[in-house]
């Protein structure tokens, strides 16, 4: 045979075997591209997982001015939502008549108005600055009178009553008393209301009374203390016990609570350092509006709201 008749005969050989070199590459390359496509497909996922993480955190942290001018209805003009953990009775709070019933941290409304724009709550400010629960002046909160006052009325067909109240019981060194209820013969409340605990029974026994049909929730009293005032007073008490015990008054009423300051992280080891949260040690800047706010919407949250 001659030399070119083995090249030829060697071409053919060599054909196929370029044939199925090519077809082992596109083979590898496609299994290569296939595993690359998993892992791409595998990082897109952790990537949207973390957009949504990062997207829950800067709802938390985006909110507006709380010292900027707030309208009749009382929302702010730059209108912003909270991002809380949703419970499961949530669903159930959206859109009700809401009565923020208190003292000079209820009138501010900082607070208020987030848990407010949360919920969709149509709300009513309710509180008057300087009001105590005891009874010491024609404001206090166990009065009927107070209830019922001209442009701080609670509305006859509010749906939840909201308290937060104490601080100022705090400051007026109001003794704590005693806890326990007493009725007359006729069924009549007989407390002390010039005590802190008689007062907080009073005030429940006129609001159940006045308002049978509406959803009553307390929240306690946040920890203060200021230039004027120690963080004890002359009753040895922190107004953050005041709110204990207000929540305490309200058990006994099968009324729920929670102590908004014993979920605010403000305790007497760091209360010199929370200008963040509170100015004059007492009321809320905006850093501490929003801490109480999604402390209320969290509890909130949990519980059935019962029409």
């Amino acid at each position: 045979m001659s030399r070119r008749d083995n090249r030829a005969g060697a071409l053919p050989v060599a054909v196929i075997a370029l044939v199925f070199a090519c077809f082992a590459a596109i083979c590898i390359m496609f299994m290569s591209m296939k595993d690359l496509k998993a892992q791409v497909g595998e990082y897109e996922s952790q990537v949207q997982e973390m957009e949504s993480r990062m997207a829950v955190l800067s709802d938390r942290e985006t909110v507006t001015d709380a010292t900027q001018p707030t309208t009749e209805t009382g929302t702010t003009e730059n209108s912003q939502t909270f991002a809380a953990a949703k419970g499961l009775f949530e669903d159930e709070w959206r859109g009700l008549k809401v009565a923020w019933y208190g003292d000079s941290l209820t009138e501010l409304y900082y607070h208020c108005e987030y848990v407010n724009q949360y919920f969709g709550f149509e709300g009513f400010n309710c509180g008057i600055s300087g009001t105590s629960v005891a009874n010491l002046n024609e404001k206090s909160m166990c009065h009927p009178e107070r209830m019922t006052m001209e442009g701080k009325a609670i509305p006859n067909d509010a749906e939840v009553i909201i308290i937060m109240a104490g601080t100022n019981d705090w400051a007026a060194n109001v003794p704590l008393g005693d806890d326990r209820l007493s009725f007359d013969a006729d069924g009549h409340l007989r407390v002390d209301n010039a005590t802190f605990y008689g007062a907080c029974h009073m005030m429940f026994y006129n609001l159940t009374k006045m308002y049978p049909d509406a959803y009553i929730l307390v929240a306690g009293s946040p920890i203060a203390a200021s230039n004027q005032l120690n963080l004890y007073n002359e009753q040895d008490l922190t107004s953050f016990e005041y709110g204990s015990a207000l929540c305490h008054a309200a058990s006994m009423w099968g009324i729920p609570s929670f102590n908004v300051g014993e979920m605010m992280g403000i305790n007497v080891n760091n209360v010199d350092d929370a200008s963040a949260l509170m100015y004059e040690g007492i009321h809320f800047v905006d850093g501490g509006a929003r801490m109480a706010a999604e402390v209320i919407i969290q509890e909130i949250c949990k519980l059935k709201y019962f029409k």
